[in-house]
């Protein structure tokens, strides 16, 4: 079997075997024998019928060959790989079936590689974080708004009122339709807006409420319905697109809100402090506690995109196809779970199609890849290890949270964290956190230039 092996762009390989005559012959002869089974030929039992009607009767030569082909496939390609030395991806397929000499070409998809390059070289300054008094004054003027005092009111609403209100999307508007004219008997297709998720009748108070709409809802009563158009603004798209669509609004209870005054009260009533500048004082202690915690999260992002950026990272087509079929899979019901809409109708409304949303993904599912291969290997050459140890920790600091959570006792929790799979998870985990924490402190210049497997790595022996 003679073999020729062809590296591809794509980080795929080409493998072109020429079958001797023998093999080919024993190939033919068991393809024939098999569709002779297969298919039906008068005046011949099944698998009897001469090897020339055989072949006309599958479409003729070429036809044949391709049978021949995927028989001969099946047979040879796990020794094909073996002698290509190639350690694939997935399942190959057959590319191409040349005739005279007969030769099969195999495209085979190659396990993903990286280069890390000169990564202990990267650095990155880490952020100082600081809490503006702005911020503190906002989140007072968010306790004073959630300690309003709400009442429901028979007149009509008015800006800054607390609006219960079903809301939700109908067929578009027929051409030359107004709003007015619209028949509020048409099919509904998805709510925007239920009545158990109030709002407050104002765009800066409430920014995801078209501007249209609240001004549509102004003047309106409880009990009262009406359908209006209204423009949804796609800011993901560059420069941003304008939809209109047909809303069908029922108010269905409309409150006055008494904001009280910033000062110790509040503080009493609010919190267990007894003076505003204690609660001020909490608050800009919490603020920090998250401005902390955020500025750690995307610092470490930046790490890893940077990782991610310097590495060389080859992958086949296949890894990043499956990848975007799941990804897209769990799109759609994350869409239809937030919307209780058809994702086909979510997408009319966004004024896309599905190829529009997989491009979207592609590039999120590429990013994900790329940066998963890199801490893999970032894992690898610095020799990051989880012990048995630390994974009895991680199991018993779980199990309080997974008890509450799930309902369970300790014990059924810690059988279930100690399964293989469990266990495995847990595992991953680990080495995944100790990845990103080597990873910050290689960019906050806290570790050596080297890394563990140069510092082992044999010296050239000096000259005497």
């Amino acid at each position: 079997m003679d073999l020729t092996t062809e590296y591809l762009d794509t980080h795929e390989a080409r493998l072109t075997v020429a079958v001797d005559e023998a093999m080919l012959k024993a190939a033919q002869n068991k393809t024939a024998r098999a569709l002779s089974q297969q298919i039906r030929i008068p005046g011949f039992r099944p698998g009897h019928a001469p090897t020339a009607m055989v072949i006309r009767a599958i479409g003729g030569p070429q036809a044949f060959a391709m049978e021949v082909a995927d028989t001969l496939a099946r047979e040879i390609y796990p020794k094909v790989l073996d002698q290509a030395k190639i350690d694939p991806y997935g399942p190959g397929k057959v590319e191409d079936v040349q005739q005279d000499p007969f030769r099969i070409v195999f495209r085979v998809p190659l396990q993903p590689k990286v280069d890390l390059k000169d990564y202990r070289s990267i650095r990155l300054p880490y952020p100082q974080v600081v809490v503006p008094e702005e911020s503190v004054q906002r989140e007072l003027e968010e306790l004073r708004k959630r300690h309003a005092i709400v009442e429901t009111v028979e007149r009509p609403a008015q800006l800054g009122d607390l609006i219960e209100a079903d809301v939700f999307f109908v067929n578009e508007l027929k051409q030359n339709e107004s709003a007015a004219e619209a028949s509020v008997e048409e099919d509904e297709i998805g709510f925007f807006r239920r009545a158990d998720e109030p709002f407050v009748l104002d765009p800066n108070e409430a920014p995801e409420i078209p501007a249209d709409l609240i001004d549509a809802i102004v003047g309106m009563s409880a009990g009262e319905e009406k359908v209006v158009t209204v423009t949804f603004q796609d800011d993901s798209a560059e420069p941003p697109i304008y939809h209109q669509f047909k809303l069908r609004v029922i108010v269905r209870r409309v409150s006055s809100r008494t904001l009280p005054e910033i000062n110790d009260e509040l503080a009493q009533t609010a919190s267990s402090f007894s003076t505003l500048e204690e609660l001020r004082e909490n608050i800009r202690k919490q603020q920090l506690e998250l401005s902390e915690k955020i500025a750690r999260m995307e610092y470490t992002q930046q790490v890893v995109r940077a990782f991610a950026d310097l590495a060389e990272v080859r992958m086949p087509p296949d890894l990043i196809e499956d990848r975007l079929k799941e990804e897209l899979e769990d799109y759609k019901e994350t869409i239809q779970r937030k919307t209780d809409m058809p994702f086909e109708e979510w997408i009319k409304i966004k004024g896309k199609t599905e190829d529009d949303v997989r491009a979207e993904l592609r590039q999120m599912v590429v990013q994900r890849l790329r940066q998963g291969l890199v801490m893999r290997e970032l894992g690898r050459v610095e020799q990051i290890t989880v012990s048995q140890e630390e994974i009895e920790q991680e199991i018993e600091r779980r199990i309080p949270g997974y008890a509450q959570t799930l309902g369970l006792s300790d014990e059924q929790v810690r059988r279930a964290l100690r399964r293989p799979q469990g266990i495995e998870n847990i595992r991953i985990d680990l080495i995944s956190q100790k990845v990103l924490d080597r990873m910050t402190a290689i960019a906050r210049g806290e570790v050596a230039a080297q890394s563990p497997a140069e510092q082992t790595a044999p010296q050239p022996a000096s000259a005497s």
